[in-house]
């Protein structure tokens, strides 16, 4: 679970802006990114579907290393295993900065 972000979801939420390092995309298109910030705390690592940034051009020039800011739609999903967790969905607004930042 995304502890952050579901605290966001349950608090009706709908959108939040988002600060990641992009990583890879995975072999069935999924965009790994580490070291997320959002608003009220931080996440380890969160998947983005092709879906979620498929209208965005740009997305398909990340390095792995860059450093990504965007804006995207909350949507609240079970697992196979049962668990509840939270999915970053309809990205908007992208920014890239390029590498790696401390």
């Amino acid at each position: 679970m995304k502890p952050d972000l579901y605290a966001l979801l349950s608090r009706g939420v709908k959108s939040v802006h988002v600060e990641g390092t992009f990583v890879h995309r995975g072999w069935r298109g999924h965009a790994l990114l580490r070291d997320i910030r959002i608003p009220n705390g931080e996440e380890d690592h969160v998947w983005l579907n092709w879906r979620a940034y498929a209208s965005i051009p740009d997305f398909y020039e990340l390095r792995p290393g860059d450093r990504i800011r965007f804006i995207a739609d909350l949507r609240g999903f079970r697992k196979r295993n049962g668990e509840h967790s939270v999915r970053l969905e309809c990205v908007r607004e992208l920014r890239i900065s390029g590498g790696e930042q401390t």
